[in-house]
C-alpha cells in the first residue's frame, strides 16, 4: 500500500562524498549533420493519433488526482492549478491514502494502450509509468518498508526547509501554512505509532541512528522559544503587501503557531524517540534485519533506479566501472611528469582552496559565465530567469554541509527558478564553482527549463526520477570545468576532477549496497577501501552513516554509472564520428526516466551504427 504522504522533497543538491584525492579539452566532433539527422528522424515516432489523445488524456488525469492528494505538495508544484481544473483544496499534511489494488487497477488501465502506436514522448512516459507502477504494486509484498526517521529525508529534518521555502501569494497561502504548521503535532504521532510498530516486529532503529535523530530534533527545538522559520516568514509576511493590522496579526499568529505547536512538537517527538532506545537490535545496514530487511533495499535501489536486473549485475557493473575509472586515473598519473605536478596543483585548488587555479567566490558571477558558454557542449536553452539567494544566518547550521541546493519551481512556472548558497558552508571555491555548475548550468536548473521548454506531460514533471536528474547534473557539473578558464592546467583540472567526483560517488554506492544488501560490517568496508587503494580509517564512521541512512547515494552513485556507460556506448559505436552536442542532446530530449528506459532510448537511437 502506499504510505499516506507528507510532502515530496523539492529540492535538488549535490552531495558531499569526498573519499580520495579526470577528458580533453574542449571540442565539438565534425560530425555529417546529415547522419545525425538521419539518426533523430529514425528516433522520431508521431504514433497514431487517436492512440495518442487517448493515452494523453489518461495521463492528465492521472497528474490531476496525483497532485491533488496532497495540498503541500500542490502548493510547491503548481501556481495556477485552477487552469488544471483543480479547486483550492482543504490545507493538511496528511495526503489521501491509496489502497493496495490503486497501482494495480493503474497499470491494468495503462496496458490498454498499445504503445508502438505511440508517439515516440508518449512512449518514453507509458514505459516509465509501467515500471513505476509494477514497482509500487510490488511494494505491497514487502515486510518491512522503513522508518520514518531517516536522517537524510526523514520529515522532522526536511520540515524546516518546506516552511521557509513555503511561499506567500496571498493571504489564503498564509493561513493554509498555519494550518500546516498547526498538524506538525498530529502527524508525528502518527510517525511514532509507525515507529513504535516497527520496534515490535524487531525492526526497530539503533541507539547511534536515535541519537543521531534526536539530536536532529534537538536543533530543530532549540531553547523552545525561536526558530529560523518565525523570522523568514515574517519577513515573507511584511512583504506580501497587506494592511499593516492584518500583517501584525498573521505575525502574531506565526509566533503563536511555532512558539505554541511545533517546538513543542520536537520537544515531545524527542521524548518519545529517547523511549525507543534500548530496543533496536540492529546497529549496521538494513539486511541485517533479515529477509524483510534486504527485501527492503532491493526493492528501494530497483525503484529508484527503474532497473529491472539483479542487484548483483548492477553490483559487478558499477565494480567494474570503478576498477576503469582507477585504470584512467593510472594512466593519467604516469603519462608524464607534468601530469604529476597538476595532481598536486589540483589536490591543493579543491581540496585545500589554494594555489594558482582559479578561486570563484562570486556565485552569480560563476553561473552567468557557464549560462554563457555551455552552448559549446550542450544545446541552447534560450532565454530563462533565476535568482541567487543566500541561506539566511540564522539557517546556516541546518545546511551545514551544503553548499548550494536548486529548489525545483512550480512546473508552470519552470523558467523562474532558484539557487540558494549557504555562504558558511566550509567549502573551497573550487568546490563551490561544481557545486553551481551541479546547481544550475549545466545541472538542474538548466535541464528543467530544457525539459520544461519540450511541453512535456505534467505527469512526467511530477514524479521523481532522481537516478537522471543526479546523474545528468554530476556528469554535466564535470562536463563544465572544459569551459572554464584555467590555461595550461585546463585539461588537467577538468580529467582529475571529473575522475574524483566519479570514483566517490560511485565507490559510495558500492559501500552502501555492501552495508545493506551484503552485510558488510566495518571490518568488510575497510578491506573494500583498501583493495581500492583508500586509507580506511574512516571506515567504521562511514559504514555507520551509511547504516543510518539508506538510498543516500543511490541516485548519484547509480545516476553517474548510467550517465558514463551511455556515453561510453555511444563513443564506442560512433567512433571518431561522435558529437557530444548530439548526445547531450539526445539525453536531454528524453528527460527525466527510468534507468532501462533511458538505456534502451539511447541504444536504441545509436543502433543502426552498431
Amino acid at each position: 500500500m502506499k504510505k499516506k504522504g507528507v510532502i515530496a522533497l523539492v529540492l535538488c543538491g549535490a552531495m558531499c562524498a569526498s573519499v580520495v584525492g579526470c577528458g580533453d579539452t574542449v571540442k565539438t566532433a565534425p560530425v555529417d549533420t546529415d547522419e545525425a539527422e538521419a539518426r533523430r528522424a529514425a528516433f522520431r515516432t508521431e504514433g497514431d493519433a487517436e492512440e495518442n489523445a487517448a493515452f494523453e488524456a489518461f495521463a492528465k488525469d492521472l497528474f490531476v488526482e496525483e497532485v491533488s492528494a496532497n495540498s503541500l505538495d500542490l502548493h510547491f508544484t503548481l501556481r495556477d492549478y485552477e487552469a488544471y481544473g483543480i479547486e483550492r483544496p482543504v490545507p493538511g499534511l496528511l495526503g489521501e491514502g491509496v489502497d493496495e489494488d490503486y497501482y494495480a487497477d493503474k497499470l491494468a488501465e495503462l496496458l490498454t494502450f498499445d504503445c508502438d502506436a505511440l508517439s515516440r514522448e508518449n512512449q518514453i512516459a507509458y514505459l516509465t509509468l509501467k515500471q513505476d507502477f509494477e514497482a509500487s504494486e510490488a511494494a505491497n509484498d514487502l515486510t518491512y518498508t522503513g522508518t520514518n526517521f531517516n536522517p537524510s529525508s526523514g520529515l522532522h529534518t526536511n520540515l524546516i526547509t518546506v516552511f521557509t521555502e513555503y511561499e506567500f501569494t496571498c493571504a489564503e497561502d498564509i493561513e493554509d501554512y498555519l494550518v500546516y504548521l498547526s498538524e506538525v503535532p498530529e502527524v508525528f504521532d502518527l510517525l511514532v505509532e509507525d515507529e513504535r510498530s516497527l520496534v515490535e516486529q524487531g525492526y526497530g532503529l539503533s541507539d547511534a541512528t536515535l541519537d543521531f535523530v534526536i539530536e536532529q530534533c534537538e536543533d530543530v527545538y532549540g531553547n523552545g522559544t525561536d526558530s529560523p522559520i518565525l523570522s523568514v516568514n515574517n519577513e515573507k509576511i511584511a512583504e506580501l503587501g497587506l494592511s499593516a493590522s492584518d500583517t501584525e496579526d498573521y505575525q502574531n499568529r506565526n509566533k503563536e503557531a511555532i512558539v505554541g505547536t511545533f517546538l513543542p512538537a520536537y520537544r515531545d517527538l524527542i521524548e518519545e524517540l529517547k523511549a525507543f532506545k534500548g530496543k533496536g537490535t540492529n546497529d549496521l545496514g538494513l539486511s541485517n534485519y533479515g529477509e524483510g530487511g534486504k527485501d527492503y533495499y532491493a526493492y528501494l535501489l530497483k525503484s529508484t533506479v527503474g532497473y529491472a536486473g539483479s542487484v548483483d549485475d548492477l553490483f559487478q557493473g558499477l565494480q567494474n566501472e570503478l576498477t576503469d575509472i582507477y585504470n584512467e586515473l593510472i594512466d593519467t598519473l604516469y603519462a608524464s611528469d607534468v601530469a604529476f605536478t597538476a595532481y598536486e596543483t589540483w589536490m591543493k585548488w579543491y581540496y585545500d582552496g589554494k594555489g594558482p587555479l582559479p578561486q570563484p567566490t562570486d556565485p552569480i558571477g560563476v553561473l552567468d559565465y557557464f549560462a554563457e558558454e555551455v552552448e559549446q557542449l550542450f544545446p541552447s536553452i534560450g532565454e530563462t530567469t533565476y535568482s541567487v539567494k543566500y541561506v539566511p544566518e540564522e539557517l546556516q547550521s541546518s545546511y551545514a554541509n551544503v553548499l548550494a541546493y536548486y529548489l525545483i519551481p512550480p512546473i508552470d512556472d519552470y523558467l523562474h527558478g532558484s539557487i540558494t548558497v549557504n555562504q558558511n558552508s566550509g567549502g573551497t571555491p573550487a568546490q563551490l564553482l561544481m557545486t553551481l555548475a551541479h546547481e544550475g548550468y549545466p545541472g538542474h536548473l538548466y535541464q528543467n527549463v530544457y525539459f520544461g521548454n519540450s511541453d512535456p506531460l505534467p505527469i512526467r514533471q511530477l514524479y521523481s526520477y532522481s537516478c537522471y536528474t543526479e546523474g545528468w547534473a554530476v556528469y554535466s557539473e564535470c562536463e563544465a570545468l572544459r569551459l572554464y578558464p584555467f590555461g595550461v592546467y585546463s585539461n588537467y583540472v577538468y580529467r582529475f576532477s571529473k575522475m574524483d567526483t566519479y570514483i566517490n560517488y560511485i565507490l559510495s554506492v558500492l559501500v552502501e549496497i555492501g552495508v545493506h544488501y551484503y552485510s558488510w560490517t566495518a571490518e568488510d568496508v575497510a578491506s573494500f577501501l583498501t583493495r581500492n587503494g583508500m586509507v580506511p580509517d574512516t571506515a567504521e564512521e562511514f559504514t555507520q552513516s551509511i547504516a543510518m541512512m539508506p538510498g543516500v547515494y543511490i541516485s548519484y552513485g547509480v545516476g553517474i554509472y548510467m550517465m558514463s556507460s551511455l556515453r561510453d556506448y555511444a563513443e564506442s559505436v560512433l567512433a571518431s564520428d561522435f558529437d557530444e552536442v548530439e548526445f547531450n542532446t539526445l539525453i536531454l530530449d528524453i528527460g527525466p526516466c527510468n534507468y532501462d528506459v533511458l538505456n534502451a532510448m539511447v541504444k536504441e537511437y545509436y543502433e543502426a551504427e552498431a
